[in-house]
């Protein structure tokens, strides 16, 4: 598959290129984005990010939210990247006023493929390093998990857009991050 990554200024651009190995990937910079960078691609994952808030800097990102809008791929939004899924189809997001970092148990709400493989009564061990979290999802997408942070992981109603909170490229406990993005590609290459 060949997979385009929209690097929004992610710490771990070096793990996520290991979790892809096997896929032709191209990593683009999220304010150096064209309308064009998706054509001959099967899937798109936005990064986590460090730069400018999504909350307050919707204008600044309408490339890449555009692009998810409109390029009509499978799209996997990590931490940032699902901030600014959730934000573009009316999520409500929220400063928590201080760094959620480390491991938090994941609890999967809806079956989905996804999170194909997990156990749904146990909790998913996962990494995250965030300030802001989706306070409601909107009613355009679905929650797929939550924690004790709030959302987790949500899906658009009728695309193939998902997102999670956490940082499935970092989260090296039981290789259930690997998962996830494995899975991801499935879904994205129609074999779930």
């Amino acid at each position: 598959m060949k997979i385009l990554v929209i690097d929004n200024q992610t710490k771990h651009l070096d793990h996520l290129k290991a979790a892809l190995a096997g896929h032709e990937v191209v990593v683009k910079d999220f304010y150096r984005l064209q309308s064009t960078d998706a054509d001959g691609c099967d899937a798109v994952i936005l990064s986590g990010g460090g730069g400018v808030p999504v909350a307050h800097n919707l204008n600044a990102l309408k490339a890449e939210i555009n692009l998810v809008e409109e390029c009509g791929l499978p799209v996997l939004g990590i931490c940032y990247g699902f901030e600014l899924i959730a934000a573009a189809y009316g999520a409500k997001l929220k400063f928590v006023g201080r760094k959620i970092r480390g491991y938090v148990d994941i609890n999967t709400t809806k079956d989905n493929g996804l999170f194909a493989g997990f156990d749904k009564k146990v909790g998913l061990p996962a990494f995250e390093g965030h300030r802001w979290i989706v306070e409601t999802a909107g009613s355009e997408l679905d929650v797929l998990a939550t924690s004790e942070n709030g959302i987790e992981a949500i899906k658009h109603r009728h695309k193939p857009i998902y997102g999670v909170q956490f940082h499935p490229e970092a989260s090296e406990k039981a290789g259930d991050g690997a998962r996830i993005i494995a899975n991801f590609l499935e879904l994205a290459a129609g074999k779930r």
